[in-house]
């Protein structure tokens, strides 16, 4: 009797023990389809052998505008833009055997046709009713795509811009040495190529006097910044001077830590060239306007000889003085007057041959 009852009593505790791994089993299956179905990926079941869908969650049907009906009477391949079933297939292959556990960017096709690209991850294999299955893990990166596209226009726009500006755009790290240059950089400094300039030092290389160098950096460094500063910088081919208005600054990282310089040059030697040209007619126009002022006043003549009295005191030729005061040349010859008071035999013979 007593061996019955104890019987009773194992069997009775492995009753409630299974009642207990039965009620775990079902508050795990639970807590897994709440977390299945709430879950912000897509997550998408599908027999390995013939690619057919048995369970999706309700993110992934979202995702790709099916209802769970209709997703599970597709397979991997209608899900995918015909061009690219190719290469789709040939990373659910790759993912199927373990080779790789993420495909990224893959094309996908929603149920109006639009495409949108997902990066794909996998679990392990599993068996579910006996079938083979993989799951995959959905997430829509056309967010991503998005802004990657906006960026890259970004980058390309500003590689146009850099790349015609004629001004000299550049970076530098901390020890000065040249890591960016446009184009317009080979052309003011006399270098071959853009790779010429990489790697060469702004101070030793590219300075006239490599002791204002010092000057700039530590103005640089006690303001922050540099605006307008007339530089001279010299060619790297004939030593030649090239004068540049400077803008620079220092750049950092995101933390706030210093990496380099960077700056703008624009060469102003011509203009520099063409100021210093105008400078030199102007004060040639103020003395010419000034001698004309000194000819435009009250000259003394001698009343015989007709030389004019400088400034100075000095008798001069009358066109002596005009010479130098006007800038002009005479040529010299006799009037009729003159001819006839001084050669007038000659002044007759002339005369006689005028005569018709």
């Amino acid at each position: 009797m007593h061996d019955t009852s104890k019987t009773y009593q194992e069997q009775a505790e492995e009753i409630a023990l299974l009642k207990q791994r039965i009620q775990e089993l079902q508050e795990s299956e639970s807590r897994y389809k709440m977390l299945f179905s709430n879950a912000a990926e897509g997550i998408l079941v599908a027999e390995l052998q013939t690619k057919q869908f048995i369970h999706a969650n309700p993110a992934l049907c979202r995702m790709f505008g099916f209802t769970e009906e209709e997703i599970l009477h597709l397979r991997v391949q209608d899900i995918h833009p015909k061009d690219s079933l190719a290469d789709v297939l040939f990373e659910f292959e790759a993912l199927a055997r373990g080779e790789k556990t993420c495909a990224i960017d893959i094309p996908c096709k929603r149920k109006d046709g639009s495409v949108f690209y997902a990066d794909i991850r996998t679990a392990a294999s599993m068996v579910l009713d006996g079938v083979m299955c993989n799951m995959a893990f959905f997430t829509d990166i056309t967010e991503r795509k998005q802004a990657e596209e906006a960026l890259r226009k970004s980058e390309e726009q500003f590689r146009t811009i850099v790349n015609n500006l004629q001004d000299v755009v550049f970076r530098a790290d901390l020890n000065g040495n040249i890591t960016f240059a446009s184009p317009s950089a080979a052309y003011t400094l006399g270098c071959s190529s853009t790779e010429e300039i990489i790697g060469l030092r702004i101070s030793s290389d590219f300075y006239f006097d490599p002791n204002e160098a010092q000057l700039h950096l530590e103005m640089l460094q006690r303001c922050g910044r540099i605006t307008r500063q007339k530089i001279t910088l010299k060619r790297r081919d004939n030593s030649q001077p090239v004068i540049v208005s400077a803008n620079i600054q220092f750049f950092h990282d995101n933390a706030g830590n210093i990496l380099g310089i960077e700056g703008v040059y624009s060469d102003i030697t011509n203009r520099i060239q063409a100021e210093k040209e105008r400078e030199k007619l102007i004060r040639e126009l103020q003395q010419a306007l000034k001698e004309v002022k000194t000819l435009s006043s009250m000259l003394p003549i001698c009343a015989s000889c007709k030389k004019i009295r400088s400034d100075k005191g000095y008798w001069t030729q009358i066109e002596v003085y005009l010479r130098d005061h006007l800038d002009v040349e005479f040529s010299h010859g006799i009037c009729d007057d003159c001819l006839k008071k001084l050669y007038p035999d000659v002044y007759k013979e002339m005369q006689q041959d005028d005569k018709p």
